[in-house]
């Protein structure tokens, strides 16, 4: 995933209002292959995550305290239907 990209979701999701680390994507993250990321359930909110292979399978988040399911998985379909628009 593409900085210019991540940065178009947080944008167009304003992602910051949820967590203000939704502002940054780390080099690790721009080697993520986006068909791998997920949604998981926190109990009160959701994060986009994927797994690190070089973390012995430790999640890593791309998208943190999104407020419900619903969003994330806006979220999550969008960050894939773009993809080709940041190649």
């Amino acid at each position: 995933m593409k900085k210019e990209h991540y940065a178009f979701i947080v944008d167009k999701f304003s992602l910051t209002r949820f967590c203000l680390f939704n502002a940054a994507l780390s080099p690790a993250d721009e080697l993520v292959n986006v068909e791998k990321l997920h949604i998981r359930d926190r109990g009160l909110t959701f994060s986009i995550v994927y797994r690190d292979r070089d973390s012995n399978g430790a999640f890593l988040s791309l998208a943190n305290n999104i407020p419900t399911q619903e969003l994330a998985e806006k979220i999550l379909q969008c960050i894939r239907d773009t993809e080709i628009l940041f190649l």
